[in-house]
C-alpha cells in the first residue's frame, strides 16, 4: 500500500474504499479503525440502510455517498442536476437526489432500458463534470428485481484501474506510461425502477478535484464518417477527419483499427490467413479471377490466380510477358510472383502467385509450380514469343519448358547490375574448364585458367623443366602438364583437369581500372543483332553466329591482355558459354522484343507497395489478396480500355506513356548539333554543382564541338543505324534516322501528333512504320472524282409513323444474322477444303454447292425488289467507328511479321478471305461503272450498289 509521509494510505476492511488513514474513524484511544465512516455507520445502525438485504457488498454500494442527515431527498430535473455537477466540478462534492430523466437522450439504435438510461446519464455526467465514469456493474436489488442499480467509478480512481494482459512475446509488449490516478472517492450510483423509468435516484461523490479526463477515443461523428467511407483507405479517411475536425485527438492507427473492424468481414473468411486467402479466392473464382490449381508439393505452399477478364480479352494479343517476384508484402512471409503482359508498352498483369517454402523443399519443386502457372497462362495466351525475367533459374527453366519456341530474354537492367556487383567482389569464380571453351572457340587457350600460370612454350624450351616467367604475375602457379599440344608450331601444355584454385594464391578478382571497360563490352554485346548494322561498309551485317564469335573474342582478349583470368572464368561460366549466351543476348533471335527489361513488373510492385499497401503494416495474406482484386484489378481494366481506345470512341486517340516519351525524344533529336551544344551548355551553367564542375563540363562541350562527325550506315526502310546511339536507345532511335525522316517528310512528324499516336514497335524490320517512308497506311484506293461517295438524302421512303432508328436497328440485326450464317457456311467449306500450294502458301477452294448456296444468300441480302426497294439501312457514327476499328485490328493481326498461331489462322483467315472477296468485287465495280446501274457485268454482290 502506498503512503504519503506520516499519513499512510489504507483500505477499508469491509468495502473497497481506499484513502488516507486520517479519513478513517478514531477510537477513544486515538487509534484508527479498519473500516471507513460509511461502514462504521452501517455497523452501528446509524442512518438509513436496507434491512432486508444481507449482502454486505450490496449494502455498501447501495449506501455509498448516501445522504444520512434525515432530510427529504431533493427532486431535480435533469438540467438542474447536470448544472449542479458542472458548477462544482472543481470542488469536492456529493449529491443524492431524485432526478427526472424523462428527457435523457439515449444512443441511436439502443432500446430505452434501465441499463441504457444509466449509461446515458453517466455520459452526461462526464460531459458536465469532465470526469469520465466507467461502468462497474449493473445489478438488480435483492429486495426488488425490477429496480436496477448501476454503479460507476471515476476513471482516474486509484485501485480501480483495469489490469491489462500483456502480450506473451516481450518484444511485442507496448512501452506505455500508465495514467496518473487519485484517491478521489469518485463514485456514481444510478438506481432506476423499470416500472417507472422517468425517474432515477442519483448518488454521486467526488472528494478530491484533479485534472480532467482527456478523451482520445474516436467520437461518434468520426465513427459515422469512417463507416460511410469504408471503401476508402484509412489514410485518406484520417486526412479527411483532420480537415473536418481540426481539434480531434485521434491517431491514424485508431482510424485503421475501426476501419479494419468494419471491413474485415470482406476478406477475413477464416482465422488462418492462408486458408482465408484461399477461401476468398474461391468466392471470386469465375467472376473476377480464375483460380489456378497447383499440384501440392512437400515443403511448398502456393496460391495462384489470374485476372479473368484481362487474360480473356488480351490473351490472344499477348506476345511478350515478364515475370518477377517480390517480398515483404504480407505478414505470412509469402513471396509474390507476377506474370505481366506487355501491351503497347503498358503493363497488363495477367496472373499472381503467392508461395513460400520450408526446409524440406524437394528439388525442382518451385520450377514445377511455376510451370503449372505458366501452362495456365499459355492456354489463354497462345502467341507468346518473348519471356523476360531476371537470372532466377526456376523462372528460366519453367519458361523454357512451357514456351520452348519463345525467346527467353534476361532483363537488360538486372544483367549489367549483376556484372557490376560481381566485378567489385573479390571472391573466387566458379569452376572453369578452359578445354571445353577451347572446343567451342579455337582461339581460347585451353591452359589459361585461375590457378594455372599463363605460359606459351616454344621449341627451344625443355618440356620437362619449364621456367617461370619472371615478368609474369607471381600469383599464378604452374603444375606439370599431362602432354604438350602442338598447334601451328606453338607448343602448349595441356592439363588433365585444371587445379582447384585457392583464394590466397590469386590476386584481386578485377582491379577497379578494368571494371568499367568490362561492363561496357558486356552491355554492347548484349545489344548486338544481325538486323542492326555495324559500322563496316564492306560487311555491315553479321550473322548471329558471327556476332557471338566476335563478342566472345572481344571479351576473351580484353581479359587476356589485362591478365583478368578470374574475370574471364566468371564471364564464360555465367554469360558467354553457349547455354548462357542465348538467355541474355539479342543476337540469337531474329525478332527483337519491344521491352528490354522487367521494369513493367517493377513498376507494378511500386504501385502495389506504395499505393495500395502503404496504409498497412504487415497486412494479412487475405487482405493483400483482397486489395489486389478490389484496388488493382479495376485500374488494370481501365488501362485495357484506354489501350483499346473504347473510352475515347469518337475522339482522337490518346498517346500512351511510351509514345509521349518517344515524341519528346524525337523532338530533342530533331535539333541540330549546334543547338544541342547550346542547350547543354545552358543547362550546365544553371545546374552545375560548383564552379569547377561547370568549367569541366563546358570544356568537354567545347572539345566535342571540334570533333569530326562520324559516318554511319543508316537505312530508313529497315529503320536501323550503325551509330552507338541507336544500339543503346530505348526506342531504337537516333538523330540520323530522325533528321533523314524529317527531311524526307518536310518536318511533318514535328507537327503531326497522330503519327505518334499510331506508332507501333515491330519485332522485325522496319521497327517502325512511318507514313510516307514505309507507305501511307491511312491512304485509300482512289481512281478519281467518281470514287466520291454518293450523298444520301435521308428520310425518303419512310412513313411518318415509322421510326428511322428502329427500322435501321432491326435491319442491321437481321442482316448481321444472315451474314453470320453465310460466313459460317463459308468457313466450314474452306476448313474442309484447306490445302497447301506448292510454294507453301495456303489455298482455299469453295465447292460449287457451297458457292451456289452463298450466292443465293448474298442475292437475298442484296436484292432490291418491290418488297424492299425503299428500305435503307443506316449505321450510327459509333457503329461505323467500331467496325473500322475492329477491321483494322484484324488487319494488324494478320499482317504482323511474327505470323499467327495455327488455331488463330484457321479460325480467322476463312472469314477474312470471304470479306476480302466481297470488298474486291465492290471496288472493281466502283472503278468500272460509268453508266447508270445495269445487270451487265454485275455480280450478286454489286447488283444493288448505288
Amino acid at each position: 500500500m502506498s503512503s504519503n509521509g506520516s499519513d499512510p494510505v489504507v483500505k477499508c476492511s469491509r468495502c473497497k474504499y481506499t484513502g488516507p488513514q486520517s479519513s478513517f474513524p478514531r477510537l477513544a484511544n486515538f487509534t484508527y479503525t479498519k473500516h471507513c465512516h460509511d461502514c462504521a455507520k452501517i455497523r452501528k445502525g446509524r442512518g438509513k440502510k436496507n434491512t432486508a438485504t444481507t449482502d454486505t457488498s450490496e449494502r455498501v454500494r447501495d449506501t455509498r455517498g448516501k445522504d444520512t442527515s434525515g432530510e427529504p431527498m431533493p427532486q431535480l430535473s435533469l438540467a438542474q442536476c447536470l448544472s449542479l455537477l458542472e458548477k462544482h466540478r472543481s470542488d469536492a462534492f456529493e449529491l443524492h437526489a431524485q432526478v427526472n430523466i424523462g428527457k435523457l437522450a439515449i444512443p441511436e439504435g439502443k432500446g430505452r432500458t434501465a441499463k441504457t438510461l444509466a449509461s446515458a446519464f453517466a455520459r452526461s455526467a462526464w460531459d458536465s463534470t469532465g470526469y469520465r465514469w466507467n461502468l462497474r456493474m449493473h445489478r438488480p436489488l435483492t429486495s426488488d428485481s425490477a429496480t436496477i442499480n448501476s454503479e460507476f467509478y471515476c476513471a482516474q480512481l486509484e485501485g480501480e484501474q483495469t489490469d491489462n494482459k500483456l502480450h506473451e512475446d516481450e518484444s511485442k509488449q507496448r512501452a506505455r506510461v500508465k495514467m496518473t490516478r487519485y484517491h478521489c472517492n469518485g463514485w456514481l450510483n444510478v438506481t432506476i425502477n423499470e416500472r417507472k423509468m422517468d425517474e432515477a435516484v442519483i448518488r454521486v461523490s467526488h472528494h478530491i478535484p484533479h485534472p480532467l479526463y482527456n478523451d482520445i477515443s474516436i467520437p461518434t461523428e468520426a465513427k459515422k464518417i469512417i463507416e460511410t467511407s469504408h471503401n476508402s483507405t484509412p489514410t485518406k479517411i484520417y486526412e479527411a477527419l483532420i480537415k473536418q475536425f481540426p481539434a480531434i485527438k485521434i491517431t491514424e492507427k485508431q482510424v485503421y483499427r475501426h476501419w479494419s473492424d468494419i471491413n474485415k468481414a470482406n476478406w477475413r473468411k477464416k482465422d488462418d490467413q492462408v486458408a482465408s486467402a484461399a477461401a476468398l479466392l474461391a468466392e471470386y473464382d469465375g467472376l473476377a479471377v480464375d483460380v489456378i490449381e497447383i499440384k501440392p508439393e512437400d515443403g511448398l505452399s502456393t496460391i495462384a490466380f489470374s485476372f479473368r477478364d484481362i487474360i480473356n480479352d488480351f490473351g490472344v494479343d499477348t506476345q511478350s510477358i515478364a515475370m518477377d517476384s517480390t517480398w515483404k508484402t504480407n505478414a505470412a512471409g509469402y513471396e509474390l510472383y507476377a506474370i505481366v503482359a506487355e501491351a503497347n508498352g503498358t503493363a497488363l498483369p495477367l496472373a499472381f502467385v503467392f508461395t513460400t517454402s520450408s526446409g524440406n523443399l524437394a528439388e525442382g519443386a518451385k520450377t514445377r509450380m511455376l510451370e503449372q502457372v505458366l501452362q495456365a497462362v499459355g492456354k489463354k495466351c497462345p502467341n507468346i514469343c518473348f519471356v523476360h525475367s531476371d537470372k532466377d533459374l526456376s523462372e528460366i527453366n519453367a519458361a523454357q519448358s512451357v514456351f520452348p519456341d519463345a525467346k527467353h530474354q534476361l532483363c537488360m537492367w538486372h544483367g549489367p547490375r549483376y556484372v557490376k556487383e560481381r566485378l567489385a567482389e573479390n571472391k573466387l569464380p566458379a569452376h572453369y574448364d578452359p578445354r571445353k571453351a577451347h572446343q567451342r572457340f579455337s582461339f581460347i587457350d585451353p591452359t589459361w585458367a585461375p590457378g594455372v600460370m599463363r605460359r606459351v612454350f616454344d621449341d627451344s624450351e625443355d618440356e620437362s623443366d619449364p621456367e617461370d616467367d619472371d615478368n609474369g604475375p607471381k600469383s599464378y602457379t604452374s603444375l606439370p602438364p599431362l602432354f604438350i599440344l602442338v598447334q601451328d608450331g606453338v607448343r602448349r601444355p595441356v592439363y588433365p583437369n585444371p587445379p582447384k584454385p585457392q583464394k590466397a594464391d590469386l590476386g584481386e578478382f578485377c582491379p577497379a581500372e578494368f571494371r568499367e571497360l568490362t561492363l561496357d563490352l558486356y552491355t554492347i554485346h548484349g545489344r548486338l543483332h544481325p538486323e542492326i548494322p555495324i559500322n563496316d561498309t564492306d560487311e555491315p551485317y553479321l550473322s548471329a553466329d558471327d556476332l557471338y564469335k566476335s563478342a566472345v573474342y572481344d571479351m576473351y582478349f580484353h581479359c587476356w591482355d589485362n591478365d583478368l583470368v578470374q574475370v574471364w572464368a566468371y564471364m564464360w561460366n555465367r554469360w558467354y558459354s553457349p547455354s548462357q549466351w542465348v538467355l541474355w543476348a539479342r543476337a540469337p533471335e531474329a525478332a527483337i522484343p519491344r521491352i528490354h527489361t522487367t521494369m513493367i513488373v517493377e513498376s507494378l510492385w511500386k504501385h502495389i507497395k506504395h499505393r495500395d499497401l502503404s496504409d498497412f503494416n504487415r497486412p494479412r495474406l487475405d487482405l493483400v489478396t483482397y486489395i489486389i482484386i478490389q484496388n488493382l484489378l479495376p485500374r488494370v481494366q481501365r488501362n485495357l480500355e484506354d489501350l483499346q481506345q473504347s473510352r475515347r470512341m469518337g475522339r482522337g486517340p490518346s498517346l500512351v506513356g511510351w509514345q509521349k516519351d518517344f515524341r519528346m525524344a524525337w523532338t530533342e533529336l530533331s535539333k541540330s548539333d549546334s543547338q544541342h551544344r547550346i542547350d547543354r551548355a545552358a543547362d550546365w551553367v544553371q545546374n552545375a554543382k560548383n564552379a569547377n564542375d561547370r568549367e569541366h563540363r563546358l570544356a568537354r562541350i567545347a572539345a566535342n564541338a571540334g570533333r569530326t562527325a562520324g559516318n554511319y550506315i543508316t537505312d530508313l526502310q529497315k529503320w536501323v543505324c550503325s551509330c552507338p546511339a541507336f544500339l543503346y536507345s530505348r526506342f531504337m532511335l537516333c538523330k540520323h534516322l530522325v533528321h533523314y525522316t524529317n527531311e524526307a517528310l518536310d518536318n511533318k512528324p514535328l507537327k503531326d501528333l497522330a503519327m505518334f499516336a499510331n506508332l507501333r514497335r515491330n519485332h522485325l524490320p522496319p521497327y517502325y512504320r512511318i507514313p510516307g517512308i514505309h507507305g501511307d497506311e491511312s491512304a485509300v484506293d482512289s481512281d478519281g472524282p467518281e470514287d466520291m461517295p454518293e450523298i444520301h438524302i435521308l428520310g425518303r421512303g419512310i412513313s411518318r409513323s415509322q421510326s428511322v432508328s428502329s427500322m435501321a436497328r432491326s435491319s442491321v440485326m437481321d442482316s448481321e444474322n444472315e451474314v453470320d450464317d453465310f460466313l459460317t457456311t463459308t468457313v466450314s467449306a474452306r476448313n474442309s477444303d484447306m490445302e497447301m500450294d506448292e510454294d507453301g502458301s495456303e489455298e482455299f477452294d469453295i465447292n460449287s454447292e457451297t458457292r451456289d448456296s452463298a450466292d443465293r444468300q448474298i442475292r437475298a441480302l442484296a436484292s432490291d425488289d418491290e418488297d424492299g426497294s425503299n428500305d435503307r439501312v443506316y449505321l450510327s457514327e459509333a457503329e461505323l467507328k467500331s467496325i473500322k476499328r475492329n477491321i483494322n485490328a484484324v488487319y494488324d493481326t494478320i499482317s504482323q511479321t511474327t505470323g499467327m498461331a495455327a488455331p488463330l489462322a484457321k479460325a480467322l483467315l476463312p472469314k477474312v478471305n470471304a470479306l476480302d472477296k466481297i470488298g474486291k468485287q465492290i471496288r472493281e465495280n466502283k472503278r468500272r461503272r460509268k453508266m447508270p446501274r445495269t445487270y451487265k457485268d454485275s455480280t450478286n454482290i454489286t447488283l444493288t450498289l448505288d
